[in-house]
């Protein structure tokens, strides 16, 4: 196999065989959805070839939910290469990259707790609902409980 030869389908296969979770489960769409943010259909279509030249948006999405720089999409290399490339990168530099990860969620989180300290009932009734909206645009299923908030049902 030459050097021009590994696809974009053949790398994500490479990703989603290669890289695991921090509990040693495979990724599933959800899950770089939910950190990277690319569409699970994107993905789908990624992997089956039918999209042969992505949005740069996704590309950056699919390297930070698997944790790994982005040049894993630009190197010249057969799939024996990337494969060894994927399993050979330093076990630090992965934790170090989903570490930056849950450090930037759980900042954004509390600045999201933050201002909804100041809100009245009312208003974090309508932030509450505009988050249940973006959810719901994004593929998320919530289910609704008997108190005022909303759950996450998990879609795995």
């Amino acid at each position: 196999m030459d050097h021009e030869s590994v696809t974009l389908a053949q790398r994500l296969e490479l990703l989603f065989d290669c890289i695991s979770r921090e509990d040693g489960k495979r990724y599933t769409y959800d899950d770089v959805r939910r950190i990277g943010g690319v569409d699970p259909s994107t993905i789908s279509r990624l992997r089956s070839g039918q999209i042969l030249d992505p949005a740069f948006s996704n590309i950056v999405g699919l390297a930070e939910a698997f944790g790994i720089p982005i040049d894993f999409f630009t190197l010249r290399a057969t799939e024996a290469e990337l494969r060894r490339y994927l399993t050979s990168l330093e076990e630090q530099h992965l934790n170090d990259l989903r570490a930056k990860q849950r450090r930037r969620i759980d900042t954004k989180s509390e600045i999201l707790a933050h201002r909804a300290a100041y809100l009245d009932e009312e208003g974090i009734q309508a932030v509450v609902g505009m988050i249940d909206y973006v959810l719901r645009q994004k593929g998320v299923k919530l289910s609704d409980d008997s108190s005022k908030s909303s759950t996450v049902e998990s879609t795995e």
